[in-house]
């Protein structure tokens, strides 16, 4: 019987946080499109005797379900990514892309097009976190204990999903465009300390018994399970 060690169980909230990530991402996209500054920096701005009114047409909110697309289009381009040169560069690709979307749509104070065109850069990476997280994840902990630990994937998309919304609803308070960029500017910092924390783990034994380095399996494996 496998006993679960602190590493395994550490190995699976490091992949979960993949998960954690994504939940991140959804959760924000729909949440900045009802603040105000948002509207006032994209929408559509009328002077009323109330003062001036902004808000983003049918067509806008609609535009901003492209970026879903593009994260499925992500998660092919992740089966491609993870196959030749590992699992680990296909996370690491995944938050290279969250980077340079992220980095791009905090550019974009008044081109709605422009936003969404980093905001689909960024859906790549959220594709690629998505298939890679589980599937290294899979390939890294002992099949008697694959079912409970894989699990924490799901509970880091929807802890993801819930920091965000805390993130949010405090940066809603702000009346500059930081209400709205604030929960993006996140994922910047938090890409680039988990591309930092992958590189502390294994490759996955089974990519490298695929590419026949049976050496570094044998290395690297035991630290697996």
């Amino acid at each position: 019987r496998v006993k679960t060690t602190s590493y395994m169980t550490l190995f699976a909230l490091v992949m979960a946080f993949s998960g954690w990530m994504l939940g991140f991402d959804i959760g924000y996209s729909g949440t900045v499109l009802q603040m105000k500054s948002f509207n006032s920096a994209f929408g559509h701005c009328v002077e009323t005797p109330a003062g001036k009114i902004c808000h983003l047409g049918a067509t806008q909110q609609s535009i901003g379900s492209i970026s879903f697309l593009f994260s499925g289009i992500g998660s092919a381009i992740s089966g491609i990514t993870a196959n030749y040169l590992g699992r680990k560069w296909g996370l690491y690709a995944g938050c290279m892309f969250v980077i340079i979307g992220a980095s791009g749509q905090l550019g974009t104070s008044s081109n709605y097009v422009s936003y969404n065109v980093c905001k689909c850069i960024a859906g790549l990476g959220v594709g690629h976190f998505s298939v890679v997280g589980i599937t290294y994840g899979v390939e890294c902990v002992s099949p008697q204990k694959r079912g409970l630990l894989i699990s924490f994937f799901a509970v880091g998309l929807a802890t993801g999903n819930f920091v965000c919304s805390a993130v949010c609803l405090g940066s809603s308070k702000f009346e500059t465009n930081w209400a709205w960029k604030t929960p993006i500017a996140c994922q910047i910092p938090i890409s680039v300390v988990y591309i930092l924390v992958v590189t502390l783990f294994p490759e996955s034994p089974r990519w490298l018994l695929m590419r026949s380095e049976e050496r570094r399996v044998g290395k690297e494996c035991p630290r697996c399970v």
